[in-house]
């Protein structure tokens, strides 16, 4: 029988950059499921999930492929926890846009009001890409739209 790896094996798989990508990148779906299925009173599982994903988010030795991904799994989470480490990566005007992108993305799909600040600033920034300032100006009127009652999906 297969079983998911334990969860302390899932975070040294995601924070390794020299592991090969795929393993990292299972291991990070691994790391969402774990956190879906947490309990309410499991704090401290999601919390390490959320440090793990936001370490990562952070190393550029990860490639800017699997902190793209990163992003995006912290974006499935849908939890403000998560926020601080995607709006550090979507303000950092040196990195690679797709990472830029995703984090704007998973801050839009988790919606929470401090997010607003760092999206309008990408947005109003006339040396921001086009294609992130689009992203962000999205992720904004998604938030704009739930806040006014809108389906919070």
């Amino acid at each position: 029988m297969w079983e998911i790896p334990q969860l302390q094996d899932l975070i040294e798989s995601v924070k390794e950059p020299s592991n090969p990508i795929g393993m990292r990148m299972r291991a990070a779906y691994y790391l969402r499921s774990q956190f879906a299925t947490a309990s309410l009173e499991d704090n401290d599982s999601q919390d390490q999930i959320i440090l793990a994903l936001a370490h990562g988010l952070k190393d550029g030795r990860q490639g800017s492929l699997m902190r793209h991904e990163f992003a995006y799994v912290m974006g499935q989470l849908r939890d403000d926890r998560c926020c601080p480490a995607l709006e550090d990566a979507l303000l950092l005007s040196d990195d690679c846009v797709m990472v830029r992108h995703e984090a704007a993305e998973a801050l839009g799909a988790i919606g929470a009001n401090r997010s607003y600040a760092p999206l309008r600033q990408v947005v109003q920034n006339i040396d921001t890409p086009m294609e992130l300032v689009e992203t962000c100006q999205i992720a904004l009127d998604v938030m704009e739209w739930r806040d006014k009652g809108g389906d919070a999906g």
